[in-house]
């Protein structure tokens, strides 16, 4: 190891040599004498671009350069606009068989699912969605909610809240397909 360390110290004695050639050899003339001022126009354009308070600028009149004649262009057509689609009217929702209640949530699952049930045979849907949601947040009876969730989509014109908390039901199941299919149904109700 220590004659590979030796091997790699060994280029630096030469770099060091051509180093000082370097500074040995004599400048060409043009690099010797001083550089002339040249007019870059930095002045003016700093002028031009400083701020209002500042004294204004002079005028510069700059020679008017030779423009050779355009060639005779065709105006290009306008775009023609976009077609955009007539709006269409949502299908209206299904009235509310029954005025909205305030729910109370029964406490057990059974007593819930009971609950919910009473609702739908009643035609109360908002009302029963509300506590099969209850049942599907805590995980409880999911088959059961399932179940009477699908029957009421095949035999009711519902609202997109019950393909949601179907949705819910499948996602807690693991059923992804199933709830995607629901969530994607209950956007289209929308």
């Amino acid at each position: 190891m220590e004659e590979e360390a030796a091997a790699e110290a060994a280029p630096a004695p030469v770099a060091e040599e051509k180093a000082e050639e370097a500074e040995e050899e004599e400048l060409p003339a043009w690099l010797q004498a001083p550089a002339e001022p040249t007019d870059t126009g930095l002045d003016e354009f700093l002028k031009a671009v400083a701020p209002a308070e500042a004294a204004p600028a002079e005028p510069v009149e700059e020679p008017a350069a030779e423009v050779a004649p355009a060639a005779e262009v065709k105006p290009e057509a306008p775009p023609e606009p976009e077609k955009v689609a007539e709006p269409v009217a949502a299908p209206a929702a299904p009235p509310p068989e029954r005025e909205e209640r305030e729910v109370a949530v029964a406490e057990g699952a059974q007593e819930r699912l009971t609950q919910a049930r009473r609702y739908l045979e009643e035609g109360d849907i908002a009302a029963a969605v509300t506590v099969y949601e209850v049942l599907v947040s805590e995980g409880q009876l999911l088959e059961e909610t399932i179940r009477d969730l699908s029957d009421t989509v095949e035999r009711r014109s519902v609202g997109p809240e019950v393909y949601r908390v179907l949705g819910d039901a499948f996602m807690a199941q693991e059923r992804l397909d199933e709830a995607l299919e629901m969530y994607r149904k209950a956007l289209d109700k929308f």
